[in-house]
């Protein structure tokens, strides 16, 4: 009877530098976000590895799920919120666990900002009655720049009539301004922050207006 005794593991292996992030507004196969919304990011460990790696939360051996495709070890249980540090073995086909990796530092944030405060004006720059903070309740501009404040730090999104639109943020004048012209009618006009890991906040209450670019009709021809 033939046999080999192996009793020597595998070197630890390298220290993961990224992971893969599908969750929420801010994605990437390969990010190094030290914050993300994903509870269950995947470590990036290499691709069709040969010893069989396990997965280390805080140190603590966890259920994970390794896809010699995409080179991603992740785990099953989605972390809590706060601070982590993701470290991995790798353990050879006779059983030999190595040292866990050097680690992997990253912290979950699934809370979004509070819904912003409701704009209450807007920048009107075309025709004949403008204002770069009107009130009225009614306008010719089919892009009104929703004033939401200047140097915001998370991402505006604007929805017009509760439908996500393109739009641009001018932090300088704060305005927020659809890409789209809106069509004639009334329109409620809301916007929600973005924070930088992805996390969004509810819709802020509506700024009401109705767009009017219809001229009246020529007027009756004075007859004295």
């Amino acid at each position: 009877l033939s046999m080999t005794v192996d009793t020597t593991a595998p070197g630890a292996p390298t220290a993961p530098t990224s992971y893969n992030d599908n969750v929420g507004a801010v994605q990437s196969p390969t990010s190094t976000a030290a914050t993300t919304d994903d509870t269950t990011p995947g470590i990036n460990v290499g691709k069709n590895l040969t010893d069989t790696p396990s997965l280390y939360v805080d140190g603590v051996k966890v259920p994970a799920t390794y896809d010699p495709a995409t080179g991603t070890l992740t785990p099953t249980t989605p972390l809590g919120a706060g601070a982590h540090t993701l470290t991995y073995t790798l353990t050879d086909p006779t059983g030999n666990e190595s040292p866990q990796s050097g680690p992997l530092n990253l912290s979950v944030d699934t809370t979004a900002p509070g819904a912003p405060t409701a704009p209450t004006s807007y920048n009107d720059n075309v025709g004949a009655v403008q204002s770069p903070t009107s009130t009225a309740a009614t306008t010719d501009d089919t892009t009104p720049g929703v004033n939401i404040g200047a140097g915001l730090t998370d991402t505006p999104s604007l929805y017009v009539d509760g439908v996500k639109v393109p739009a641009t943020y001018d932090p300088a004048t704060g305005t927020l301004t659809p890409t789209t012209p809106l069509g004639a009618g009334a329109h409620t006009l809301t916007y929600t922050l973005t924070d930088s890991t992805g996390n969004e906040s509810a819709p802020s209450a509506p700024l009401s207006m109705t767009v009017d670019t219809t001229a009246p009709g020529a007027p009756t021809a004075p007859t004295s």
